[in-house]
């Protein structure tokens, strides 16, 4: 192969070793979430089989073509099959503890093609034709590198967004394997094409059947599955899933029942601080199941995933046929950037954002974001937060999540949903006005203030 045609392999190299950690990436986040303490191991585990597809490479001192079309064909295979969404859901079934699925899991989906795939630059680099091998493998590193950029980008700006994840393992895989028949080709090979093209047929496979759920797209999973009512419901009931969390649940009343903790926020809203003709802003919109039967507020849900509302009017609120509408609007944006970015001012605020199964992003659980709802809040406005955590409140995360909340926007009432049970919905509701309160004095033995100050505010 000339040296033009070389580079031209390095360079699908560098796009498909990216693309298959990008999907890797967006592949964990049903099962674990997209916190530092995941993206920075799969990162990790990433950079290690590189380095160790760079020190096999080193080792490689003859066929170097032939090696270059074994790890194309085996990377396709490998990252075609279990980087499938049924790839992902088979280990992470099989393994109950996730702490354990996830490296399980990137070890064998992640790390076998990154390791072939990082061979590609120093072997090729042997045949460059260059007298100065600095020149040859700075040419083949450049030409790698590229090909990442092209591919980090295109799969996560434009193939994930319009077409889906399995759409973006599909390229990678079958363009691999194109890439190694017409080097096969090229090689005088052309035996090779029937055993490459029986490989893409576990691949098509795994990526063409029926959907697991009802939808994926960059950003989350989608399922509606078949639920029991809640207590005093009627059959059938239905949950719109969200990163294999339930985010939304409506049954045959009328009107329709939901979650407890959303129906407590709904009475909350309508009920106990009685707002009527007001804004109400949701940020992280479920299955925009919150709005459901109040015809007095306006709602405007905030969820960082475009295509969420079309997912939710044809699979959960209505069906494909005829799909149901939402009950107010709806903006695609992440949550923290819409507060900051929006003047809007609203009389309710509602953060109800999980990432996967507990997780509520990380930007979303500090003090700086709490204290930016303040800004977005009318006179006498109330925030409410949902939480799921330890039903005491005695873990750290409790113990912490409620006081950042309570850092950013003052002291706030606790609502434990099921409060029997191990984890539980926590309703915090705050009302923060129009300045931070003061601090906090605890009461002693020897400074003793309470009588003073309950009748100081009417006690």
């Amino acid at each position: 192969m000339s040296p033009r045609h070389l580079l031209i392999l390095v360079a699908f190299e560098g796009f498909a070793s990216l693309a298959f950690e990008v999907i890797a990436l967006r592949r964990i986040v049903p099962y674990v979430g997209s916190s530092i303490t995941v993206t920075a191991p799969t990162i990790a585990i990433f950079l290690a089989a590189l380095a160790l597809g760079y020190f096999a490479a080193s080792r490689v001192k003859v066929d170097y073509e032939r090696t270059v079309l074994r790890n194309f064909i085996v990377a396709a295979l490998v990252g075609g099959c279990l980087l499938s969404e049924r790839g992902a859901a088979l280990v992470f079934g099989s393994i109950p503890s996730p702490v354990v699925a996830l490296p399980v899991y990137l070890l064998a989906a992640m790390a076998p093609p990154a390791y072939f795939l990082a061979q590609t630059v120093p072997v090729l680099s042997n045949i460059l034709g260059k007298a100065r091998v600095g020149e040859a493998g700075g040419l083949a590193l450049a030409w790698s590198t590229f090909g990442s950029v092209f591919g980090a980008l295109g799969l996560s700006l434009v193939v994930m967004q319009w077409l889906g994840v399995s759409a973006a393992v599909l390229i990678t895989s079958l363009g691999l394997l194109v890439a190694a028949s017409w080097a096969a080709i090229r090689m005088q090979q052309r035996r090779m094409l029937a055993f490459i093209a029986a490989c893409a047929v576990p691949i098509i496979g795994m990526n063409t059947l029926p959907r697991l759920g009802v939808a994926e797209t960059a950003y989350a999973d989608y399922a509606v599955q078949s639920v029991p009512p809640p207590e005093g419901g009627r059959w059938p009931a239905r949950a719109f899933m969200v990163n294999n969390q339930y985010a939304s649940l409506l049954d045959a009343s009328e009107p329709p029942k939901r979650w407890p903790y959303l129906d407590y926020i709904a009475t909350q809203i309508q009920d106990v601080h009685a707002l009527r003709g007001r804004q109400v802003l949701v940020l992280g919109a479920g299955g925009f199941g919150l709005s459901i039967g109040d015809d007095t507020n306006a709602y405007t849900y905030v969820d960082i995933d475009p295509k969420i509302r079309e997912i939710a009017e044809r699979h959960f609120l209505g069906t494909p046929e005829q799909p149901g509408a939402i009950q107010g609007r709806f903006i695609a944006d992440d949550a923290r950037r819409y507060v900051l970015g929006t003047d809007d001012r609203y009389d309710a605020i509602v953060v109800d954002a999980f990432s996967s199964h507990f997780n509520v992003p990380p930007q979303l659980v500090t003090v700086e974001f709490w204290a930016s709802l303040r800004p977005r809040l009318n006179a006498d406005g109330v925030v409410f937060i949902n939480l799921i955590a330890d039903a005491t409140l005695r873990d750290a995360y409790a113990r912490n999540a409620i006081a950042s909340v309570e850092a950013g926007l003052g002291r706030c009432a606790v609502h434990v949903v099921h409060p029997r049970e191990a984890l539980s919905n926590l309703v915090l509701t705050c009302r923060p006005g129009d300045a931070p309160p003061p601090p906090e004095r605890p009461y002693t033995d020897d400074r003793n203030a309470v009588d003073w100050e309950r009748r100081l505010h009417g006690g």
